[in-house]
């Protein structure tokens, strides 16, 4: 899972660039994942509710902070991992 903010001031390029190297690999389309947030470098492990006067009204890290972890976990557990969570 690569993890690119949409602000991000310090590298603007470097996750995608890896996810297109990296998806045309991935052919059973099950391990390379690209996660866009709205967010500044770093952003996604912080208070994410704001960015600027932006005013997201809720925590944006947090809710991608649990996803990715449900996530993580149906993907260590073998669980189907087409189901909605």
């Amino acid at each position: 899972m690569l993890v690119h903010s949409l602000w991000d001031q310090e590298d603007i390029y470097g996750a995608m660039a890896v996810y297109k190297a990296l998806k045309p690999k991935d052919t059973s389309n099950d391990k390379v994942f690209l996660v866009l947030g709205p967010w500044h470098h770093g952003q996604e492990i912080e208070d994410a509710g704001s960015l600027g006067a932006l005013n997201f009204n809720s925590d944006t890290g947090l809710f991608f902070a649990r996803r990715s972890s449900d996530l993580f976990l149906i993907a260590i557990s073998g669980r189907d991992s087409e189901r909605k969570l």
